[in-house]
């Protein structure tokens, strides 16, 4: 007999809205941003390219198989975990800090202020979220629709489909909430980011990059690290790892936000 699974409403509920909302609300804020500021969405479309570019094209290519190797070296060594969570952070705050720095310098060439920094950190971790989490979840509710509904449409061996009924069946509704709200401690930090980052063109060092990638290396590394430590109280409680920098983002939105814009270049 084919298993089943269950129907939940609650997880149901929590898994649509949390994949409606990492996928549309990012692009909801960036439309109302560009309303708001005027700053035209070609910024966004900036920042997500170069998203797409540095994480996407240079680096998830073989840090993902790396990690896939790596993995089974790590097992039983906590201090060997953190480490590879360490180098992760730094190579992610590496590629893609950078790229935001060239992102301005290429990309958004016609005005460097508050107004188009915001924009395109909106941009970079909008389609973060609609790539990396978004699609991950439609992807979820797709497979758990179908194993309530006719499981048999997967054509997965028993006990291959066993395993994936009884991990589907591990799901809670708090953990969508969760990733609903990651999202939007994520979304706030990559427009600190890219304020930080703009800060290259308005005070004219590029010692404003190295700030960056320094501080996307510690909020990766303590959301990361954090969750790890907190994975066994919840999702929910994991993610307040994040919290800190959180904090720290809206900080400094509020610092930039009274700074002036960037000379534009001649060229």
């Amino acid at each position: 007999m084919t298993p089943a699974l269950p129907f939940d409403f609650a997880v149901t509920a929590a898994l649509t809205l949390a994949a409606a909302a990492t996928t549309l609300g990012p692009m909801a804020v960036a439309v109302w941003w560009s309303k708001r500021s005027g700053v035209p969405m070609s910024v966004w479309g900036a920042g997500a390219l170069v998203f797409i570019v540095s994480q996407c094209v240079l680096r998830l290519p073989w840090q993902i198989p790396l990690g896939m190797w790596v993995g089974p070296h790590l097992h039983g060594s906590r201090w060997l975990g953190f480490a590879w969570i360490a180098a992760s952070a730094f190579t992610a705050g590496l590629f893609e800090e950078v790229g935001r720095w060239a992102g301005y310098r290429w990309l958004v060439k016609k005005e460097r202020s508050f107004r188009t920094g915001v924009m395109f950190g909106l941009g970079h971790g909008g389609v973060e979220s609609m790539v990396l989490v978004g699609m991950t979840l439609f992807g979820t509710l797709a497979t758990y629709v179908i194993l309530v509904t006719a499981p048999s449409l997967l054509q997965l061996p028993p006990e291959t489909l066993d395993k994936l009924v009884k991990t589907m069946s591990s799901l809670h509704a708090g953990d969508f909430v969760a990733s609903s709200v990651e999202r939007v401690m994520a979304l706030t930090f990559h427009v600190a980011c890219s304020l930080v980052v703009l800060q290259c063109f308005v005070r004219g060092s590029k010692w404003w990059v190295v700030l960056a990638v320094a501080m996307h290396f510690v909020a990766d590394f303590v959301a990361v690290g954090g969750a790890v430590e907190l994975k066994s109280y919840g999702t929910l409680v994991a993610e307040t790892a994040g919290l800190p920098m959180f904090l720290v983002s809206i900080g400094v939105i509020a610092w930039a936000k009274r700074l002036p814009a960037a000379p534009s270049p001649a060229s």
